[in-house]
């Protein structure tokens, strides 16, 4: 109808981002490579009133926005690596640029975090004393604006249809800048979206290694249990074997002593070194019937209980 004006299209919903350290440090990236050209991240509003072709101009005069230690990281890496793999994207360079900085010593990453800091301290500072300088700016433009549109609601006595025809015209022209804001934009958010495909496949990565680490620490644990199994069972084998070497070796004593007087037929007498083999000659001795006799009856009366185990 006519007089109507027309309703602007609804803009679409950026997409939001997980909240991930890795992300906003990614995010820090691109709002400061924003900044170097003299440009500024799209709030919601400002993205209707662009929409509406109202587009809103940065201040020159604004504080510059601080850099993190993650930027301040990529900012001095990014050339080096692109040097050294010219024909990496620039997804790939920033996923070798996180990469770095999440395996980067706590030394070294400490010396961009204490400079982001300093940054983020000037920035505080600059921003106190532009706020004021800027607030005090807006509030003479905001009464200057009002006394003219006092002067000029005074004469204006056209209906309504006459006064809303000229906004719709005003709301239905883009111009360049707009168009490129829009380029941009769409650019924005398709950078986004890969940085998050990126992520999802990182987060799925880590909990893989997550889950290997935790089957590796039960590993060790059972392993860690096994092994104080094995060497207490060394420990218990070890004092059953000092024992019975022990009782051994009194016992070599106790027959070398009682049959030191008994000579075989090759008049060989027992020895410390020979026992085992005396008696084992002595046992087979069937042709001198006295000799294993005698021996039978120096055996019998040894105290075999006195041994000490």
């Amino acid at each position: 109808m006519v007089g109507e004006t027309e309703t602007p299209p609804k803009a679409k919903e950026e997409p939001q981002l997980p909240e991930a350290q890795l992300i906003l440090t990614k995010i820090d990236e691109k709002i400061e490579t924003i900044h170097t050209n003299g440009q500024k991240e799209e709030t919601s509003i400002e993205r209707k009133k662009r929409i509406r072709g109202k587009r809103k101009k940065l201040n020159p005069d604004a504080p510059k926005y601080p850099l993190t230690g993650y930027v301040r990281y990529t900012n001095e890496r990014r050339s080096a690596i692109k040097d050294e793999n010219p024909t990496k994207t620039h997804i790939e360079i920033t996923k070798q640029l996180a990469t770095e900085w999440l395996e980067l010593p706590e030394e070294k990453k400490q010396a961009y975090m204490d400079e982001a800091e300093k940054d983020k301290m000037r920035y505080i500072s600059e921003m106190k004393e532009y706020s004021k300088t800027h607030n005090v700016e807006l509030r003479r433009k905001k009464k200057k604006k009002k006394g003219n549109s006092e002067v000029s609601e005074k004469p204006v006595t056209a209906p309504g249809p006459s006064i809303t025809a000229p906004i719709v015209s005003q709301e239905k022209p883009l111009k360049e800048g707009d168009r490129d804001i829009q380029i941009f934009t769409e650019e924005f958010l398709e950078h986004n979206k890969e940085i998050e495909s990126e992520l999802k496949i990182m987060r799925k990565k880590l909990m893989d290694l997550e889950q290997q680490n935790s089957n590796l620490e039960r590993y060790v644990e059972g392993m860690k249990g096994g092994v104080e199994k094995l060497e207490f069972e060394q420990t218990t084998l070890n004092t059953k074997n000092n024992a019975l070497e022990k009782y051994q070796r009194e016992l070599k004593t106790m027959l070398v002593t009682a049959l030191s007087g008994v000579a075989l037929s090759d008049k060989k007498t027992p020895s410390m070194d020979n026992i085992e083999m005396y008696m084992h000659e002595l046992s087979n001795l069937s042709g001198s019937p006295a000799i294993l006799n005698k021996a039978k009856e120096l055996i019998r009366k040894l105290d075999f209980q006195s041994i000490n185990v």
